[in-house]
């Protein structure tokens, strides 16, 4: 019987199956010639006793491309949408109705809609992806009861960042997922997103890829669990909520302290450990001896040229001139601080690429080495 609610032009001198699996919405083009179906059709079905009919496939599954079935489930199809109208949900979501089936009882389509659905990588026959879904569904139920008791159900009871307890955390910001080792951690997805923000920031200076490692046990994350974090990121985007913490009021030491070390941190990723301490312990003097050094390192005394200055500070290769030191020489030692370090942080992150940075970087420790004691990380 054909069914009127399909949007489909169905043309009756045409064989009525569907032209192929993997176009479910297009009819078969050849003509009728054994009954209802044309030859090549007619011989599927003395071959495998069915075919998909035109005039029998749902709405919903005109949309499905390229999924591949055994050829005894090219008619599932059709009971998939028998079992909707039957009241069966459309997906396998229900791990206790899941284990009630056989497995072979399971519609394959409706298997690989669902792990589509929870956006989980698809692979294996039909038993491996039944026990793919249910080891999935088991996992979303601990994550899901770990949200009403996250101090009892997860592994850490405070945030990695703030140390903030995971039940102080609001409840739109708190993030749980569970890692390779079978745990279940929690942390304020604020802290998540600073902490992956760093990480991009370092494999961008390092041209490396990301590595996302859990910050409590240093594993891998999943990319289960980056994908449903940063779906939390885009629900919290579109609702207008902020990703980062409100920000405190510092005074200027506080604040030139956190400037100096995150710089800092970054010169330590390019493998040179020397201690952001020495900076904050200068004085003004200090300061001025430092600028006065490197504006002769900058102009003279290496001969870099304007292509090499340019490469490593694109934006301002004039970055250390004498007339600039004589117009700072009267400033506080806060107002230096900020003048030395955002020299330091073009100097530092400005080059076009890696070998330029790394140059940057040299001939600010020419600086720091003339100017005063080094210390290192490790002193």
């Amino acid at each position: 019987m054909v069914n009127n609610n399909i949007s489909v032009n169905i043309n009756n001198n045409h064989c009525l199956s569907i032209k192929s699996r993997s176009e479910a919405n297009k009819q078969c083009p050849y003509s009728k010639k054994h009954g209802d179906y044309c030859g090549i059709h007619h011989k599927v079905i003395q071959k495998n006793g069915v075919v998909v009919r035109i005039d029998q496939v749902p709405d919903q599954h005109r949309i499905m491309i390229n999924l591949t079935f055994r050829k005894s489930d090219e008619n599932e199809l059709i009971k998939s949408d028998s079992c909707n109208l039957l009241g069966e949900p459309e997906y396998y979501d229900d791990l206790e109705f899941l284990e009630s089936l056989p497995v072979d009882n399971l519609n394959y389509a409706k298997l690989i809609k669902t792990l589509r659905h929870l956006e989980v990588q698809i692979g294996g026959n039909r038993e491996q992806l039944v026990n793919l879904l249910k080891r999935t569904l088991r996992e979303t139920g601990l994550i899901k009861s770990a949200y009403e008791n996250p101090m009892e159900k997860c592994n850490n009871s405070a945030d990695f960042y703030d140390f903030v307890d995971l039940n102080q955390i609001p409840r739109e910001y708190l993030f749980v997922f569970m890692c390779g080792d079978g745990m279940l951690y929690g942390m304020d997805i604020r802290s998540m997103y600073t902490y992956f923000q760093e990480l991009e920031r370092d494999a961008k200076l390092m041209e490396k890829t990301v590595e996302y490692k859990n910050p409590y046990n240093r594993q891998m994350m999943s990319s289960k669990t980056i994908c449903a974090y940063r779906s939390r990121v885009s629900e919290l985007m579109e609702s207008g909520k902020p990703l980062k913490y409100p920000d405190e009021e510092r005074n200027p030491e506080d604040q030139m302290t956190f400037k100096v070390l995150e710089i800092f941190h970054t010169i330590y990723n390019y493998g040179y450990a020397v201690d952001a301490s020495w900076f904050l312990k200068m004085n003004r003097q200090d300061l001025l001896n430092w600028y006065w050094v490197m504006e002769d390192v900058w102009n003279r005394r290496l001969g870099l040229s304007m292509v090499v200055k340019r490469n490593i500070v694109p934006s301002d290769i004039h970055i250390f001139n004498r007339a600039e030191y004589y117009n700072i020489r009267d400033k506080t030692l806060i107002e230096l601080q900020e003048i030395m370090i955002e020299k330091i942080n073009k100097m530092v992150n400005s080059g076009v690429d890696r070998d330029n940075r790394i140059n940057g970087i040299h001939y600010v420790l020419i600086g720091i080495t003339e100017v005063c004691e080094v210390e290192t990380a490790a002193s």
